[in-house]
């Protein structure tokens, strides 16, 4: 008996997937904020945002975000206070985010409480 195509490719689909999260992991855990980073990977790094609200794209770039785009499309916003980070996403996918931290900055642990 084989295995069905679609069990095959699904298998291939969740491999990848977690392939990818462990090489945006590794990045966040560096330090190194880039564009597409997926917001599972703060998750598993860095815990749980101290604060996310929604925004849209215009109230962002009034804000001083860099974003590239118009018009009114609602993006996640997640505040990490403890350390000086704003990151945007739209979707799952990271589009912009604020900090005055450099790489080795952002590389270390967040203080503790």
């Amino acid at each position: 008996m084989s295995t069905p195509n679609y069990v095959v490719c699904l298998a291939l689909v969740c491999f990848l997937s977690s392939c990818k999260l462990a090489q945006h992991r590794k990045q966040v855990a560096a330090g190194l904020l880039t564009t597409g980073l997926r917001n599972d990977a703060f998750l598993a790094e860095w815990g749980s945002p101290d604060r996310t609200y929604t925004k849209n794209g215009k109230e962002l770039v009034e804000a001083g975000f860099r974003l590239f785009f118009k018009g009114h499309r609602v993006l996640d916003v997640w505040e990490y206070t403890e350390r000086e980070v704003t990151l945007v996403f739209r979707g799952r996918g990271l589009v912009t985010w604020k900090t005055e931290k450099t790489v080795s900055e952002l590389k270390k642990p967040a203080k503790k409480k």
